[in-house]
């Protein structure tokens, strides 16, 4: 075989070998460029495409190649998961299609390289699966377990005249974990009913009523009284929650629903006294509609939230209303009930 890949963490990998670099967690969402070259003995000036991959990644360990044919692809998206990362890479003469090696079990050294990723606790190697150096990361983890001192370990453990458990440490130090406590005894007899006690505080409950007497209408693409066509405008309210409140139900009656099948749509909006001032409101998703049964006609909507929307204590809220779809609805009485959270 005439056809040598060779790869690595620097340009030019063969005049410039760099087929190992090391990280510790964590890695932060880094990317890594990594480069390919090859040579071929029997053809000096030969081109060569290239096929990069990704070798047998441990369980739990990701990473992949912004391109698996560049012949300098980017190893991206590596999780911080402890482990050696390894890339294998076969390069192949465009004139000849003779290939290097395509087997990582028989192909040179100069064909891989690796991202080794340290544990966080010892800075300890976990070689990729095949890879021909684990030796050297057992000599690592052989020579930490046989430095490895563990302070302040457990010596005795005692009980004494009082049921407290003491730890003695290998220090000379003491811990008290406080009284043994043995198997649970029989169960003594029931005791006689206690007293009655005192009755608990009444939940309390706000209603927020009021008519609003405003005929909206959308004329073409005249505004008219004021009335927004392109979003949902504050009708009612708001009103500042004196305490943590849920709101139950509401109700909304239109006087003169305006023209047969004509529309609204309404939902409660929250919002701070600061977005207040900046009409920056959050409105809840749930929507209720008014629909005129007949031209000119009354019309009304019960809706009960289920479950009860909640609103915590300072929090302003009030009634929003869309534009009505075909153009006039006047003389909304609407009443908002509440009960104390």
């Amino acid at each position: 075989m005439t056809v040598t890949a060779h790869a690595g963490w620097t340009l030019d990998p063969l005049a410039n070998p760099d087929p190992t670099i090391t990280h510790s967690l964590p890695l932060a969402a880094q990317s890594y460029s990594v480069f390919g070259s090859a040579v071929d003995s029997a053809d000096p000036s030969a081109s060569f495409t290239f096929a990069w991959s990704i070798l047998l990644p441990r369980s739990g360990q990701t990473a992949s190649l912004s391109s698996s044919t560049a012949q300098n692809p980017t190893l991206q998206n590596v999780s911080d998961t402890w482990g050696d990362v390894r890339l294998f890479v076969v390069a192949t003469n465009t004139a000849t299609a003779e290939t290097s090696d395509t087997d990582p079990r028989t192909a040179p050294a100069s064909a891989f390289c690796t991202l080794q990723i340290e544990s966080a606790a010892r800075s300890l190697r976990l070689p990729a699966i095949g890879s021909r150096d684990w030796y050297t990361a057992l000599d690592t983890i052989t020579a930490t377990l046989d430095t490895l001192t563990i302070n302040n370990g457990i010596d005795t453990a005692t009980v004494n005249g009082s049921g407290e458990l003491i730890l003695t440490l290998d220090d000379g130090s003491t811990i008290n974990a406080g009284s043994v406590v043995g198997p649970a005894g029989a169960d003594g007899a029931d005791g006689a009913d206690g007293a009655d006690g005192a009755a608990g505080p009444s939940v309390r409950f706000l209603e927020y009523s009021g008519h609003i007497t405003q005929w909206y209408d959308l004329s073409g693409a005249t505004l008219q009284n004021g009335f927004n066509p392109a979003k949902v405008e504050a009708i009612f309210g708001p009103f500042r929650a004196p305490f943590d409140l849920t709101i139950e139900h509401i109700s909304i009656a239109a006087r003169n629903a305006g023209q047969a099948t004509n529309s609204a749509d309404f939902n409660i909006y929250t919002c701070s006294p600061a977005n207040w001032e900046i009409d920056t409101l959050t409105s809840d998703t749930q929507t209720f509609t008014i629909t005129s049964p007949s031209n000119y006609s009354p019309s009304s909507v019960k809706y009960t939230f289920s479950p009860a929307l909640s609103v915590s204590s300072g929090t302003l809220f009030g009634l929003q209303m869309g534009v009505p779809t075909i153009g006039a609805m006047e003389g909304l009485a609407i009443s908002i009930t509440c009960l104390e959270s």
